[in-house]
Parts: C-alpha cells; sequence; structure tokens
C-alpha cells in the first residue's frame, strides 16, 4: 500500500475531512465570487528552525521513538520558519504519537501517510493548519 493510500484510508484522514469539511463550512462567500484564499507560503528550506527540524527527524528516525513533539524543541522563531513538515518525515515509522503543539504550519506532506505507525496526530493550536 503506497503512502497515499494508507493516507486516504486511515481514521487519521477521515477526522482531517471533518475538519477541513467544518473549516471552510465556515467560510463566507464573497459577493465578488471570489475563490478561497489557501495558505499559499513557500518553505525557505535555509532558515534555522528547518535546518533544525531536519535534525531532529533524523534523530527520531535513528532512535526509532514513539512520540515526536518538534515544536517542544524548536524556539518560538525557528516554529514560525516552518510552514510545512519535510517529507523525510516519512523516515519515522516507528512514532506512534505525532504532537504539533503551537506550530506555524499551513500543510502537512502526503508522506506522513508512510508513518506506519501513527495513531495519535496532536495538533491543538496549530491554527493556520487546514
Amino acid at each position: 500500500m503506497t503512502s497515499t493510500e494508507w493516507w486516504t484510508q486511515s481514521p487519521l484522514s477521515r477526522q482531517s475531512r471533518r475538519i477541513s469539511q467544518f473549516c471552510f463550512s465556515q467560510v463566507r462567500v464573497s459577493p465578488s465570487g471570489a475563490a478561497t484564499p489557501f495558505h499559499a507560503e513557500i518553505q525557505d528550506t535555509r532558515t534555522p528552525g528547518w535546518v533544525r527540524l531536519m535534525e531532529l527527524i533524523e534523530e527520531a528516525a535513528a532512535d526509532g521513538r514513539e512520540e515526536f513533539r518538534p515544536p517542544a524543541e524548536l524556539s518560538p522563531e525557528e516554529r514560525r520558519q516552518i510552514v510545512t513538515l519535510p517529507s523525510s518525515t516519512e523516515r519515522l515509522t516507528a512514532v506512534r504519537t505525532l504532537v504539533l503543539y503551537g506550530s506555524n504550519l499551513v500543510r502537512i506532506p502526503p508522506e506522513i501517510g508512510a508513518m506506519a505507525s501513527l495513531e495519535k496526530f496532536s495538533s491543538y493550536s496549530s491554527r493556520r493548519l487546514h
């Protein structure tokens, strides 16, 4: 099963669909008929926050940890520099709990589907994530 197939069949995907349906059902249609705006930020992979996140992913993949909390190990400035998770999150196959509390993320890559052990995804107070 590919990571995309896993994601579309997983309980997390169903939860995500419910959340995004809720989010977008709250958007009022503008009289001009303008499209719903999506976050279009491009990830700058040269920032200290991105570099540190890549290091944290490598450490977590190497030690096989079951819980991954990258925002807890990043400064507020570093958290603001990260708008998406890298595709290397697919290496976190032992992670059961992914905690993104207080992140600045606006999107999650499909490679998250390769996190075969993932059971709990907590994005509490990641207000930009849809």
